[in-house]
């Protein structure tokens, strides 16, 4: 009997100076939204994922683990959180976020080269375009696109910014209320 597959993903560790920030900045943007279409994420779990894999078998795991431990990242990579927004799901605003600035780059060549080496491993990755975000909370059907956008675009943003000191991989566990995510191997970034 194979082992169950495990639903896991790479991202870059918040620190917690800007999790909690981000925690007061979301609760104040979505007070201003109708809280019965909101629900917040457990920002505990605040991670910015740089490349989600999917449903991976079991004896995949230790050649991610060896890519992540690997993967060269020479400078330091500087992060800013900006502009709040949202992901449409059937033309209907779905995830509400922040936006990461990358203005060296850096968190782009790391993902390019996390699906590089992913893809020459054999590993079948959900490949989109990479759009860095801090997901903050889910929406429910029925909040008007154009309405939120407005809010959104008038809400005042304090300036956070970090570096990256901590690439993991994470495995995520579905739940009605959330999910759940469990780091399976962490590397500290030291440069």
């Amino acid at each position: 009997m194979s082992e169950k597959k495990l639903r896991t993903f790479i991202a870059v560790t918040v620190p917690d100076s800007v999790r909690i920030n981000l925690e007061n900045t979301a609760e104040n943007l979505i007070a201003g939204l109708d809280s019965r279409l909101i629900r917040q994420i457990n920002l505990k779990n605040l991670h910015l994922t740089v490349q989600f894999i999917g449903d991976t078998e079991p004896d995949k795991i230790p050649e991610i683990i060896r890519i992540i431990r690997d993967l060269k990242i020479e400078e330091p990579v500087n992060l800013q959180v900006t502009s709040p927004g949202f992901f449409l799901k059937r033309n209907q605003p779905a995830v509400l976020w922040f936006g990461i600035s990358d203005t060296s780059s850096g968190l782009h060549g790391i993902h390019s080269r996390l699906n590089e080496e992913l893809k020459k491993s054999g590993l079948n990755i959900y490949s989109k375009n990479f759009k860095p975000h801090l997901t903050v909370a889910y929406i429910k059907p029925g909040v008007n696109p154009d309405l939120l956008r407005r809010q959104l675009d008038s809400f005042k943003l304090d300036y956070m910014a970090f570096f990256i000191r901590e690439i993991a991989l994470f495995s995520s566990i579905l739940l009605p209320a959330g999910a759940r995510h469990e780091v399976l191997y962490s590397r500290k970034i030291e440069i």
